[in-house]
C-alpha cells in the first residue's frame, strides 16, 4: 500500500474513532438546555444518552463480523456517512422523540466505523509499524471523551445545543466519501513456498515471413550465455 493511502487510511481511522468517542460524552453539559427547548422530561433527555451508548456497545461485536466479511473500508465509509446523516437529522429534529430515535441510529452507525478504524489500521500497515497509529487512535479517543463536555458546554452556550451536532457533519461526510473514492489497492498474493516463478522472457518478432516462430528473446532467468542470442529454434525450451 502508498504512502498516500496510508495517510488517508490514518486520517480516516482517527477522525472515525475521535468523533464515536465525541458523542457519547458531549451531551453531559448540553442536556439541561435540550430539555428545555424541547419540552422534555428529565427522563427522555437521560435517553439521548443512554440510547447512543447502549447501541455503540450492543453492537460492536456484530459490526466486527460484518466487517471481517464485507470489507472493513466498506464498513467504515458506510458507518461515517450515516453518522453524518443522524448528526444532521439531530440538529433539525424539533421533538424529543425524534432525537433519542436518531441518537440510537447515530450509535449503531458509530458501532459500524469503530471497530472498522482498526481493521483499516491493520491492513494498511505492516506488524512492526502498527504500533504509532493504534496508539494515535487511542489518544485521540481519550482525548475526544475528554473535550466532550468542554466542548458541549461552549456552543450550548453560544451556538445552542444543535450546534453540538452540526459539527459532526462536515468531517463524516468528507471523510466517507474520500474513503470510498480511494480505490484500495489489490493484494498481492505470494508464490507458495518451495515453488520458484515461472520464467518470463521480453520477445521481438522478427519477419514472421520468413520464420513464423523467429523472436528475439530475452528470458530473465537464462543463463548469461542464452541472453541476446537471437531467435530460438522450433520445439526449443528457456532452461530452468
Amino acid at each position: 500500500m502508498s504512502a498516500a493511502h496510508r495517510r488517508i487510511t490514518l486520517t480516516g481511522s482517527v477522525i472515525g474513532a475521535a468523533v464515536v468517542a465525541l458523542d457519547g460524552t458531549v451531551l453531559t453539559v448540553v442536556q439541561p438546555t435540550l430539555q428545555k427547548d424541547l419540552h422534555a422530561s428529565f427522563a427522555q433527555v437521560r435517553w439521548t444518552s443512554t440510547g447512543y451508548l447502549i447501541a455503540v456497545a450492543g453492537l460492536l461485536v456484530l459490526a466486527g463480523r460484518l466487517g471481517d466479511r464485507y470489507g472493513h473500508r466498506r464498513l467504515f465509509a458506510v458507518g461515517m456517512l450515516g453518522f453524518g446523516a443522524t448528526s444532521a437529522g439531530i440538529g433539525l429534529a424539533s421533538g424529543i422523540g425524534t432525537v433519542i430515535v436518531l441518537r440510537v441510529a447515530q450509535g449503531a452507525f458509530g458501532a459500524l466505523l469503530q471497530p472498522a478504524t482498526l481493521g483499516m489500521l491493520r491492513a494498511a500497515f505492516p506488524p512492526d509499524r502498527l504500533g504509532m497509529p493504534i496508539a494515535l487512535r487511542t489518544s485521540a479517543i481519550g482525548l475526544a471523551a475528554a473535550t466532550g463536555p468542554l466542548l458541549g458546554g461552549a456552543l450550548a452556550v453560544h451556538q445552542g445545543w444543535r450546534a453540538a451536532f452540526f459539527l459532526n457533519v462536515p468531517p463524516a461526510l468528507l471523510i466517507g466519501l474520500l474513503v470510498l473514492a480511494v480505490r484500495e489497492p489489490a493484494p498481492q498474493v505470494a508464490a507458495p513456498a518451495g515453488q520458484r516463478p515461472p520464467a518470463r522472457s521480453t520477445c521481438r518478432e522478427r519477419d514472421s515471413s520468413r520464420a513464423p516462430w523467429a523472436a528475439w528473446c530475452t528470458p530473465s532467468r537464462a543463463s548469461p550465455g542464452m541472453v541476446g542470442q537471437g531467435p530460438l529454434p522450433p520445439g526449443s525450451r528457456l532452461p530452468r
